[in-house]
């Protein structure tokens, strides 16, 4: 009996493990799968859907696409959802019918007797596919399908390729456009006519473009989502090309000031017989076509404006004016552009001047001439979502870190058998009262493992709402307004479907193993179905997962708007960067930087709500040296080059490291593409959402190019540093209905303006030229900031540290020349013939001076002679006999005591 009563508690406390494993088992393993039959539909209803894809029915692969659906009801108000997917092919077929797994939704009422638009922004990207269609349903709340239509995918703007939204009343005199020639265009230009009720509010949809004209409209009807996604736009890289004239009070005057490159203060009667073709352009590159009047037809209203003062590097300047009064003028704002024409080119008498199309294209060419030199034949690839393929190394970091696969229920099991078994017996065999310990250590193991079991089925469980990200803040010039791209990556250990829930005006979408193919990361599959439920706080993203233990990293993007700034007053002196950095931001920021080509400046901790008063030293790296700044910023905190611990399979150790491992990443370290044979940063040509790939060839295979990820195109100088806070309530966002754990990292980018009052503070190769006319039909880029050609010429433009008249003592012209030193002037590497022939525009003769350089540089101290108006210097690159000339990006050297306004 008392054996008896002694084995009860043993087989109860079996039983509890027992229990205890079954319950680990039950919470690992996947739930099983649920067959859903198709609900039968009833005769379609009376509403009608009317559909029209993108923009006017032109589209871009690879970029977000607007979708708008006009619902007619006739009859009694039915709720339901619509929703919305793309139709696909397989390539060089005419097959289509696939449907893409991406479903987007929206749940709405239709009221009785009316009729109501939906706007759905779509990812036009499917993996191997091409879209060829949309369809969209309407279903009631029984599933019942109401209504359908499908429309085909509309036309395509291929790479490369100019695509312009027209905001304009009376869009009908900006068709000119269509007929402009310009370098390495597929085809004539595209254009889509918009309006307040299509005009996007939200950047990453409105980056369809690459030039918006307004002209002549009502800016009063935009409404405040779509001017800060207008301004955001301009500062990611958009042109935006203001028209002036008899209109301008009800097109400009609504614009902010940061939108506006000059002051408008009236309008006026210009002459016949103005000249408007620019000092130093010529009509575009044709052998065949015929000189056309350069000169106003007849008199014409304008709009009379003075250039914005400017106190910064790079101002405002004036491209052609008639005395004091600009007719075309041109700034920056963050990466972009924008241009101001004083006339109205889609108005009588210049909407049938002959000149009209040569006008247009010195003005698109003068924004963006760089983009004109990647060949129409040049391979290119969709970078993919949040540009993954040169950022691809984030998705190392953003992995989680979780017990993987079900071997650990296995490894968990078998020591729970040794435990109890051999080892429990080994234990007690040498002890002096085995029966005694015999069943503590038994109950011991049983509680032990059971505790354990319990834990980890918990941990496992919630595993899937883990997430790490990364979010990129790029802070718009205005310090207020910002465009954030967030990556997450979310583990889940279980077949079903999690559900993510974002909030505010983003757009989300998975990153699928497409576009994974060269990564070591697990990927989700293409085929996961995936369904995004448009709600009035935001975005729901509900994923089905077909798999079990799967990484599914996703990308998001927004535009924001946050309490506070960053205002600074800076000045370049002695190498060293004084004055102020004013933080009313409600958070600090920690590794702080100053970044400028070759060079910056640390200033550590930026406290919340701090003026901090600055005198730094400028780190300076040679030109030549090719060394990306996240390098430079490693070596100066003891780190080696490129580092980046998570090709190892290591982590960083402190904040500072992980830091610097997402600085190299976004250099394109920690990932490499096979269609760039490297990183894209550094093998090809990145233009918008498209990687261009030139194959890199150059006279020197290891030869730098100028772009650095880390710098913001077109800005004097770039901040950066990582908030502690999150200041745009980027990671306010739930998982399966909670907040999930992980590591959220930020980094801050902002561009800074800096001023130089004394030639000699400037650094080597700071001012650059810029292309601003083309007359050459072979003339490319063989990587960032390389250029060559055999035939015709480049003409570039410098613009000095003022917008008023510089005095000097001299200047000097570098154009490094990588036929004649491949490895740079006074390299001690061989050298050979130069087949560059240079010219510099004289402002007093309005000819060109043909001039000879030594050692790819040549000086002067007729400063008076080349630099004009704000400074201007310009300069044409030619090549001599027809031989291929291989050049760098020419750069504009002031010497002298001092930099004086007029």
């Amino acid at each position: 009996m008392l054996a008896h009563r002694n084995t009860r508690p043993w087989l109860a406390l079996l039983l509890l493990s027992s229990v205890g494993c079954c319950l680990l088992l039950f919470l690992l393993l996947p739930p099983p799968e649920v067959s859903a039959h198709a609900i039968e539909s009833p005769p379609l209803k009376k509403i009608a859907l009317q559909m029209n894809v993108g923009f006017d029915n032109v589209y871009r692969f690879g970029y977000w696409t607007p979708i708008y659906i006009t619902a007619n009801n006739p009859a009694k108000q039915v709720t339901g959802t619509l929703a919305v997917k793309i139709i696909t092919g397989p390539p060089r077929t005419n097959i289509a019918g696939i449907a893409s797994p991406w479903v987007f939704e929206e749940k709405v009422t239709l009221p009785a007797h009316s009729q109501k638009r939906f706007v759905f922004n779509i990812p036009f990207y499917l993996g191997n596919f091409i879209p060829r269609g949309v369809n969209a349903t309407f279903q009631d709340g029984n599933g019942h399908i109401l209504a359908t239509d499908n429309e085909p995918s509309g036309y395509e703007v291929k790479p490369g390729d100019l695509l312009i939204g027209v905001l304009s009343d009376t869009p009908t005199g900006i068709g000119a456009l269509t007929y402009v020639t310009l370098p390495n265009q597929t085809s004539s230009l595209t254009t889509s006519p918009l309006d307040a009720n299509t005009f996007p509010t939200t950047e990453a949809v409105l980056d369809n473009f690459d030039v918006i004209v307004l002209d002549d409209f009502n800016t009063k009807d935009l409404k405040p989502a779509q001017i800060t996604a207008l301004e955001t736009w301009v500062n990611q890289g958009g042109v935006l090309i203001e028209v002036g004239g008899p209109q301008w009070r009800r097109t400009l005057s609504p614009l902010p000031a940061n939108l506006l490159p000059v002051s408008i203060d009236g309008t006026r009667l210009l002459s016949a017989g103005t000249n408007l073709l620019p000092p130093g352009n010529t009509p575009a590159f044709n052998p065949e076509e015929m000189p056309f009047p350069s000169t106003l037809p007849e008199s014409v209203i304008i709009s009379t404006a003075a250039l914005h003062p400017q106190h910064t590097f790079f101002g405002s300047e004036s491209i052609l004016s008639t005395g004091s009064t600009p007719l075309l003028a041109q700034t920056h704002q963050g990466q972009g552009t924008i241009c101001y024409v004083a006339f109205d080119l889609a108005d009588d008498p210049l909407v049938s001047w002959q000149g009209v199309n040569t006008l247009w294209s010195i003005i698109l060419i003068h924004a963006m001439g760089d983009k004109f030199l990647i060949p129409n034949v040049t391979p290119s690839y969709y970078s993919g979502p949040g540009h993954i393929l040169t950022r691809g190394g984030i998705l190392s970091m953003i992995k989680t870190e979780t017990l993987i696969g079900p071997w650990i229920i296995i490894v968990l099991l078998l020591a729970y058998i040794l435990a109890l078994g051999p080892i429990r017996l080994l234990i007690v065999k040498g002890l002096k009262q085995p029966r005694w310990w015999n069943w503590r250590i038994f109950l011991a193991c049983i509680v032990i493992f059971s505790f354990i079991s319990y834990e980890l089925a918990f941990y496992q469980r919630n595993t899937s709402l883990m997430n790490n990200s990364i979010s990129l803040i790029q802070v718009n010039q205005d310090g207020s307004t910002a465009h954030i791209t967030n990556y997450m990556g979310i583990f889940v250990p279980n077949q079903g479907t999690f559900n993510l829930h974002l909030s505010g005006n983003t757009v989300a979408q998975p990153i699928t193993g497409q576009m994974l193919s060269d990564s070591h990361a697990m990927a989700t599959e293409d085929n996961d179905p995936s369904m995004f439920t448009m709600e009035a706080d935001g975005m729901n993203l509900n994923r089905q997962v077909s798999g079990s233990w799967t990484f599914h990293p996703i990308v998001s993007e927004q535009d924001s708007q946050f309490h506070g700034s960053i205002t600074t007053n800076l000045n370049l002196q002695d190498n060293q960067i004084i004055g102020t950095i004013k933080n009313t931001l409600p958070t600090s920021l920690n590794d702080v930087y100053i970044l400028l080509p070759q060079g910056f400046a640390s200033l550590g901790h930026l406290a919340a709500g701090a003026i901090q008063h600055v005198k730094i030293p400028l780190h300076n790296s040679s030109f030549w040296s090719a060394r990306p700044l996240a390098d430079q910023l490693a070596e100066n905190g003891k780190l080696p080059n490129a580092y980046f611990p998570y090709t190892n399979n290591a982590k960083p150790q402190n904040d500072f490291q992980r830091h610097i491992a997402l600085l190299e990443a976004l250099n394109g370290t920690g990932f490499s593409f096979s269609s760039c044979a490297g990183p894209c940063n550094t093998h090809a040509i990145t233009s918008g959402n498209n990687i261009f790939v030139t194959g890199g060839r150059v006279p020197n295979p290891i030869l730098f190019n100028t772009y650095d990820p880390l710098l913001i195109p077109g800005a004097e100088a770039t901040l950066i540093g990582w908030p502690d806070q999150d200041i745009a309530s980027i990671n306010n966002l739930s998982i399966n209905g909670g907040h999930p754990a992980g590591t959220h990292d930020t980094l801050l980018q902002m561009p800074l303006n800096i001023a130089i009052n004394n030639p000699a503070d400037i650094p080597a190769h700071f001012i650059t030229g810029k292309i601003i006319d083309i007359q050459s039909y072979d003339a490319q880029l063989a990587l960032p900031g390389i250029y060559s050609m055999s035939a015709g010429s480049l003409t570039f433009e410098f613009l000095p540290p003022a917008t008023e008249q510089l005095h000097s003592n001299s200047l000097t012209i570098s154009v490094p020349d990588l036929i004649a030193h491949p490895g740079g002037p006074n390299t001690g590497l061989p050298t050979a013939s130069s087949h560059l022939q240079i010219h510099l525009y004289n402002w007093l003769k309005a000819s060109w001076d043909s001039i000879k350089l030594n050692q790819d540089s040549f000086m002067t101290t007729d400063v008076s002679k080349y630099s004009g108006p704000e400074g201007r210097v310009l300069m044409t690159v030619s090549s001599s006999n027809g031989n291929r000339a291989f050049f760098a990006q020419p750069s504009l050297s002031f010497h002298g005591d001092k930099i004086m306004r007029d």
